[in-house]
């Protein structure tokens, strides 16, 4: 017996329907950060993104929501610090992850090089179930900054 799910408008789920969704909203969340729009519309998705940031103390964080016909399914939040000089690599990992819809907890790959700058990220988790990451990164050894990253989906996976 297929159970179905009622988002909260009219919007119906089944449990036939969630690989299908899942694969389009992580597409979805790449086409929104290779865009760098912090509203990317692409009915009947929805990616929202909000970063603050504090120039004082180089702290930000970030969230991103996306939306299914209005309706939020899924969410991530980043929170950390970063050194300006760590910016140019953290920059070009997230950029190559999204370029090549590489997932590792919605961040940058697994570890990234930029002259002696060096990025890990240690995220676990798939885009559809629940998941946590750390990274950081390192100019000769040196810490340059690291950020937290959690979130997942925000209906019933099954």
């Amino acid at each position: 017996m297929e159970t179905n799910m009622k988002l909260a408008g009219s919007t119906e789920l089944s449990q036939a329907h969630l690989p299908n969704l899942w694969a389009d909203a992580l597409r979805i969340f790449f086409e929104a950060m290779v865009s760098g729009q912090e509203d990317y519309v692409r009915s009947p998705w929805t990616v929202r993104i909000k970063t603050l940031v504090n120039p004082s103390g180089n702290g930000f964080s970030r969230a991103v929501a996306i939306l299914y016909n209005g309706e939020p399914i899924w969410d991530m939040y980043t929170k950390g610090q970063y050194d300006e000089r760590a910016m140019p690599c953290l920059e070009a990992a997230l950029r190559g992850a999204y370029q090549q819809r590489h997932w590792l907890g919605g961040r940058g790959q697994q570890t990234f090089a930029l002259v002696n700058v060096t990025y890990r990220n240690s995220a676990k988790g798939a885009f559809n179930k629940p998941f946590r990451g750390h990274e950081l990164i390192r100019f000769n050894g040196s810490l340059l900054g690291e950020a937290d990253t959690m979130g997942g989906p925000l209906i019933p996976t099954w």
